[in-house]
């Protein structure tokens, strides 16, 4: 079901935004803290789009029994940064609909894992 929805809900921006995919550059995105070396996250952008994507690996200790996701205590402090240039930016996650504002303190991987096991998040407000 997870993998379904994640492939639905891509092919639906791609649909909207396809130059996100076929012309946006890839920037491998700096992750901080404890947990580090088990996110990997990218951005595209394109004009005044961007797409944000963070995706838990090596985790599976973290993994809570009943559901397919990483308990929040397992990240601790971790965050993704954000780019001087992304701070003013607000993204929206495409699966749970909640809206993050980019910050010198980065993403917390704890908000962004909370309720889907991976993050994809879409700006129209990059500067």
């Amino acid at each position: 079901m997870i993998k379904q929805q994640l492939i639905h809900r891509l092919l639906r921006v791609r649909r909207r935004r396809p130059e996100l995919f076929a012309r946006a550059g890839y920037e491998p995105l700096d992750v901080m803290g404890w947990r580090r070396e088990h996110i990997v996250a990218f951005m595209r952008r394109f004009e005044r789009y961007c797409l944000l994507v963070a995706v838990p690996r090596l985790c599976a200790a973290g993994v809570n029994e009943d559901r397919p996701m990483v308990s929040k205590e397992f990240w601790g402090d971790t965050a993704i940064a954000c780019a001087n240039d992304d701070v003013a930016c607000t993204f929206s996650d495409l699966f749970t609909h909640r809206t993050y504002q980019g910050g010198a303190q980065g993403l917390p991987a704890r908000t962004l894992f909370s309720e889907w096991p991976v993050a994809v998040l879409m700006s129209e407000s990059y500067p």
